[in-house]
């Protein structure tokens, strides 16, 4: 078995070891931030109600959803997730391979971009919220 390289404390790439630390900096600095108020969380109306309108695509009714990959079904799922990024001011995207991508610059381009992500094709029969729980979070 090969010994490990002892550690000098050094980061391999300091430019990305100091936007680590900046958006660290930034993280602690929120965490002493009052609790989030009433209007800054989530809506559960809002989002039941997206899930339902994604439930209605391919959706048989009682619980089980085949909105396949690189379906009609799931380019209308697009569509329609499409139209509430906008509705939200966010810039609306597909990229190549059909994906949808919203876009929407933070409020201090110092500190690194946050991407998070999830799929609106569901497996055959899946239930209603394969998947598109990620999306609509």
């Amino acid at each position: 078995m090969a010994k490990a390289p002892p550690d000098t404390g050094a980061h391999p790439d300091p430019a990305a070891h100091q936007s680590v630390l900046a958006a660290s900096e930034a993280h602690a600095s929120r965490a002493a931030s009052p609790p989030a108020t009433e209007e800054q969380l989530p809506d559960p109306a809002r989002l039941a109600n997206m899930l339902q309108r994604l439930s209605e695509i391919a959706g048989d009714g009682e619980g089980a959803v085949s909105r396949l990959a690189l379906t009609a079904d799931e380019r209308e799922a697009h569509r329609v997730v499409a139209g509430w990024m906008a509705d939200l001011g966010l810039t609306v995207a597909v990229d190549a391979f059909g994906n949808t991508i919203g876009t929407l610059p933070g409020q201090r381009a110092d500190l690194p971009a946050l991407g998070i992500g999830s799929h609106l094709d569901s497996v055959p029969q899946g239930g209603r919220f394969d998947g598109v729980v990620g999306v609509v979070a």
